[in-house]
């Protein structure tokens, strides 16, 4: 029985907030689609998906009066992002070599393009081959939540602190909402820097 065709496949965790997705075809896709400079503080920017990554760039506008907690929270998760981006395109431009490999040895070995039954065959190999490599992956995806909880938590806390001394300094009716862990916590995990998790294959 033959394996089946592996597809691209990536769970990926969708930031709340975005403001801004610009999506355009990949040929057409720049990085970044927006000038940053024109976006108010505190603006989340994503870029249209990277040519190789696909995965979108995003940049936060810090405030002019960004505290050391902000500061250090958007570091870790500027950092994070270039975890993810190195590696997917890392492995999308050798999974693409790979891919080339096999189709120019089949088609001299069989004077024919490789079917989709053939590409099978290398799909699973490759799987198998690049196993550990994306399981490490996910390991280091894992860790790394776990890890930005508390800078999110703490970059998040100062910036409700802010709010709060702003509208008092103004005098402004200001109430804060109502305790809810799921929406803080929902709000810590956006600042966790999208953990893109390989499942299956390999490619995004």
């Amino acid at each position: 029985m033959q394996a089946p065709i592996a597809f691209s496949i990536c769970r990926r965790a969708l930031a709340s907030g975005c403001r801004f997705n610009n999506t355009l075809p990949r040929h057409l896709a720049t990085i970044p689609t927006t000038d940053a400079d024109s976006f108010a503080p505190g603006t989340l920017v994503s870029s249209s998906p990277h040519p190789i990554s696909h995965i979108r760039l995003l940049k936060i506008i810090p405030h002019e009066n960004e505290s050391l907690e902000e500061r250090n929270g958007r570091l870790h998760r500027e950092r994070l992002q270039h975890f993810h981006h190195q590696f997917w395109m890392d492995n999308n431009m050798d999974f693409v070599a790979a891919k080339d490999n096999f189709e120019t040895e089949f088609m001299t070995q069989h004077g024919r393009p490789a079917a989709p039954s053939d590409l099978s065959r290398f799909y699973r190999s490759y799987l198998e081959s690049s196993y550990d490599r994306h399981a490490e992956y996910n390991y280091k995806v894992w860790k790394s939540s776990f890890e930005a909880l508390v800078p999110a938590f703490q970059s998040e806390f100062s910036r409700w602190r802010r709010r709060v001394f702003a509208a008092r300094e103004e005098r402004l009716p200001w109430a804060p909402p109502r305790p809810s862990w799921r929406r803080s916590f929902s709000r810590g995990l956006a600042h966790l820097g999208y953990g893109y998790r390989a499942v299956g294959v390999t490619v995004r």
